[in-house]
């Protein structure tokens, strides 16, 4: 149990900690093949990435790809959304859906809050609501 209770603090931190892809790393794409447009917008609290390309895997059935990051203004990444042809968007990943899918397996695996001092304390606090909920 001690071991997975360290597996998960340790998947916990590195995902707090990743900034995740960046759109300079993004941006090296355009020049691979299949790829066809990109925009990059920024709003008050975030900057969006999208970029496009054509999955020519089936070369009868060509589909487009659109695959969105969103930023925020400290490079975080906090999700990516995929569209494929003219269908809506839906979520890749969730850096709040990922943190709050650990904290709830550390919660489940009986981690005490203790065990979570050496955390930043935006994690405890959140494993902290998390725990005082579940009590």
């Amino acid at each position: 149990m001690r071991k997975n209770i360290n597996e998960l603090k340790a998947k916990l931190v590195a995902t707090y900690l990743s900034k995740g892809v960046q759109p300079s790393d993004l941006s090296d794409a355009l020049f691979e093949k299949g790829y066809v447009d990109s925009s990059i917008k920024r709003t008050d609290d975030s900057v969006l990435v999208t970029l496009s390309f054509i999955d020519d895997f089936d070369t009868i059935k060509k589909a487009k790809h659109t695959m969105r990051y969103t930023y925020d203004l400290n490079r975080y990444l906090q999700k990516i959304e995929q569209k494929i042809k003219g269908r809506s968007f839906k979520v890749q990943f969730c850096r709040e859906e990922a943190i709050n899918s650990i904290l709830r397996d550390l919660l489940a695996a009986g981690c005490s809050l203790s065990a979570l001092e050496s955390l930043p304390p935006e994690l405890k606090g959140r494993y902290q609501q998390y725990f005082v909920s579940a009590a």
